[in-house]
């Protein structure tokens, strides 16, 4: 992130470190607000087929497998991933951001401080209590468990389908 950048911005941009050359995108923050809504409203839609899901995401199916495929959900060429299995979807793994050389990575935690309001604005209360690891988020309604995960070089969502 440029110098006084900040989650407000409302378009996936290149976050860029200002002390090197190396650029990074990332999900914005209408992006995640989309994604958001779409997950909550899925509804049926998850038992349908993995081409369906897909779709509703605006993502393509890069190679399908039995029980897994990954999806082209970017920001950039980051691949996310559908599990699938016994006719519905398990769950999904979404990239937020590309892995990050380890350098960036305190810029890296600073984004995932301000994804975790911006998830709060897009999903509303959770039903779940918070986790006590500092590394991840956690959000939770009767149908979803999301966890916004933060490693050494990048950020990713995980969605659980409850059944």
């Amino acid at each position: 992130m440029i110098d006084g950048d900040d989650f407000t911005d409302r378009l996936a941009h290149e976050r860029t470190s200002p002390d090197a050359d190396q650029i990074w995108p990332t999900l914005g923050y209408d992006e995640i607000m989309t994604l958001a809504a779409r997950l909550v409203s899925l509804g049926p839609a998850w038992t349908s087929d993995p081409g369906t899901i897909a779709r509703i995401f605006g993502w393509q199916i890069r190679e399908p497998a039995p029980g897994l495929h990954q999806l082209d959900t970017g920001p950039g060429t980051a691949k996310g991933y559908l599990y699938w299995r016994d006719g519905r979807a398990e769950g999904l793994e979404i990239p937020v951001t590309m892995p990050v050389p380890r350098d960036d990575v305190h810029r890296l935690g600073y984004l995932f401080t301000l994804l975790s309001p911006t998830l709060a604005e897009a999903l509303g209360r959770s039903t779940e209590a918070s986790s006590s690891r500092r590394d991840e988020i956690v959000w939770a309604n009767s149908d979803l468990r999301l966890t916004l995960a933060l490693s050494a070089t990048d950020i990713r969502l995980f969605v659980a389908l409850k059944h």
